[in-house]
C-alpha cells in the first residue's frame, strides 16, 4: 500500500497488513495517521442502497484543526471510518465531550457522508446539529471542543 504525506505529497510504501499507523514525514516533518486495510479486509463494501468505495482518483484526509489532537492528520484508506473517544474508533480523540462512538464517515464514489451515531453532545456543521450531511472538500465539522477538516486531494 502506498500513502502520501498530506502536506508535501511524499510517497511511502507500507506493509499491506497495517491497520492504523502513525507517521512523521521525513521530508516536511508533518505527523499523520494512516488508517488502512488488511489483506483480507474489504476495500469495497456493498449495501442494499449503495456501494462504499475509496475513489481511485483521490486521496482523502481529515485534519484535526482544534482540540487536544490539533495538528494531527489522518489519511483515510477504507470506506467507513469511525471517530470517537473509544479505543476502538478508527480516529480516537481524547476530547471528553466526544462520545465513544461519536460519528462515522462513509465514502462512496459519488459522495461522502458524515453521520452522527446518536452522540450525547452532537455533531455540528456551521453551528447546526446534524444527523447526517454530505461532505465536500475542505468541509469542517465540530465534535465537542474539536474541529475536524475533511480534505479530498486529486491524484
Amino acid at each position: 500500500m502506498i500513502v502520501d504525506c498530506p502536506r508535501c505529497q511524499t510517497k511511502y510504501m507500507l506493509e499491506s497488513q497495517v491497520e492504523k499507523t502513525e507517521f512523521q514525514c521525513r521530508t516536511c516533518g508533518e505527523q499523520f495517521m494512516v488508517i488502512g486495510v488488511q489483506d483480507d479486509a474489504p476495500t469495497q463494501i456493498s449495501r442494499k442502497d449503495k456501494t462504499l468505495l475509496i475513489p481511485e482518483d483521490k486521496r482523502i484526509y481529515v485534519e484535526i484543526a482544534t482540540g487536544p489532537e490539533a495538528g494531527k492528520a489522518y489519511q483515510i484508506l477504507k470506506p467507513i471510518v469511525t471517530i470517537g473517544r473509544g479505543s476502538l474508533a478508527d480516529i480516537p480523540l481524547s476530547d471528553a465531550a466526544i462520545s465513544r462512538k461519536h460519528c462515522v464517515i462513509e465514502i462512496a464514489p459519488e459522495r461522502t457522508v458524515l453521520r452522527d451515531l446518536g452522540s450525547t453532545n452532537g455533531t455540528y456543521v456551521s453551528g447546526q446539529r446534524i444527523d447526517f450531511v454530505y461532505l465536500q472538500d475542505r468541509a469542517e465539522f465540530d465534535l465537542g471542543k474539536t474541529r475536524i477538516r475533511y480534505l479530498e486531494i486529486s491524484k
